[in-house]
């Protein structure tokens, strides 16, 4: 991969919020992730995610696996949401805040920003 400068910044690490960091990640983008809630393991229901139409690219490929474990079968969203996770964190370029409550977004002339109970980011 060739070196770059270009940065983003994901509001939400849930399921997209991870899946949209994994996808720059791999085009060489720096992303922070804000995620309002902590670290610790979140629970949630059930999800049904390796169906057809959803294996365009590599990385869409890369996601369903990820996503479906590899399986065709319902997966938990814990379970789901750790594979997430382990693989954004496996990334250099991709950091995550959690404790981040966003208040705002916006952009200015030169970046985009996001509002935080700890400041601009």
């Amino acid at each position: 991969m060739e070196e770059t400068d270009q940065r983003a910044m994901v509001v939400g690490g849930s399921l997209s919020g991870l899946m949209a960091a994994i996808a720059l990640a791999r085009e060489n983008v720096h992303v922070t992730v804000l995620e309002k809630v902590s670290a610790d393991r979140r629970s949630g229901a059930g999800l049904q995610v390796d169906g057809p139409g959803f294996r365009a690219s590599g990385t869409e490929r890369l996601l369903r696996n990820l996503a479906s474990g590899g399986k065709r079968s319902i997966q938990l969203w814990s379970s789901i949401e750790t594979r997430l996770r382990t693989e954004a964190l496996s990334y250099p370029n991709v950091t995550v805040q959690y404790g981040q409550r966003v208040t705002a977004v916006g952009e200015d002339g030169a970046a985009a920003w996001a509002e935080t109970g700890n400041g601009r980011l």
